[in-house]
């Protein structure tokens, strides 16, 4: 099912892809890589090179880093990727089955690792096209954040059919040693906790759903007014932000 939905099998996935199609605006100007959310963890780590994403879906994040790297994408999904391929080279089928060389400098999985059946053989292949100083950038849902601890079975990284891997620090370090590599940053982000999520989790528990709670007055609004607040008061989440940032190097690489 998994599969079939990335794949461009099911009609939701579809239909979601269709209506951020519709919303897309034009490519973003060149940002500052040493303060955007998405290039900052790599930037400090790598300034030039190849750069492959897989999962890049209509070619977002290519846009970011295209001002930096050398950039090209993996995408199963053949509409998305033929969005992507209107501005970038494009590999679309499994990585696995791909005759990639280890050519690249960097590869990113942006909230992939998540609904991979196999993301071990997944980092394993990655590894096999890496440099031997090349690196792994993932971001992926952190099931020892604050708001899974809070919400519990009710976060958000629980519910819909495309979650099949949750992990937090300590499972991915295991992760990373499996696949023959180490994890040499790590960080995680965005706290994910608002006060109309809160007061509707704990009067009515039953029908709660983690940030889908908009029947309630202004919910929209003050969750964008929250996340603001947390952006100008930065706190130190240490390993119970909503996600990992973790940066992979292949052991005994240079990176």
């Amino acid at each position: 099912m998994v599969d079939e939905g990335f794949e461009g099998g099911d009609p939701l996935l579809e239909s979601y892809f269709q209506i951020m199609m519709r919303y897309k605006t034009t490519p973003p100007p060149c940002p500052d890589p040493t303060q955007h959310n998405k290039l900052k963890d790599i930037y400090a780590i790598k300034q030039s090179g190849n750069l492959l994403d897989v999962g890049c879906s209509v070619g977002d994040f290519l846009h970011l880093a295209k001002y930096f790297y050398d950039v090209e994408g993996v995408e199963i999904n053949p509409k998305t990727s033929e969005i992507a391929k209107l501005d970038f080279k494009v590999h679309t089928d499994y990585l696995d089955k791909l005759d990639l060389q280890p050519i690249y400098d960097i590869v990113t999985l942006n909230q992939i690792l998540y609904g991979v059946p196999d993301p071990l053989s997944l980092v394993k292949d990655i590894r096999r096209i890496l440099k031997d100083d090349g690196i792994l950038y993932i971001n992926t849902p952190n099931s020892d954040s604050y708001a899974s601890q809070t919400f519990r079975g009710k976060c958000c990284h629980y519910y819909g059919y495309t979650s099949l891997n949750v992990f937090n620090v300590d499972s991915l370090k295991v992760l990373a040693e499996m696949a023959g590599m180490r994890i040499i940053h790590l960080r995680t982000e965005w706290l994910d906790i608002y006060t109309p999520d809160l007061i509707e989790y704990y009067q009515t528990p039953e029908t709660f759903i983690h940030k889908r709670n908009c029947h309630r007055p202004n919910y929209e609004e003050q969750i964008i007014a929250e996340d603001e607040l947390h952006s100008r008061f930065p706190q130190d989440l240490r390993n119970g932000g909503n996600y990992i940032i973790a940066v992979l190097a292949k052991t005994g690489g240079a990176a």
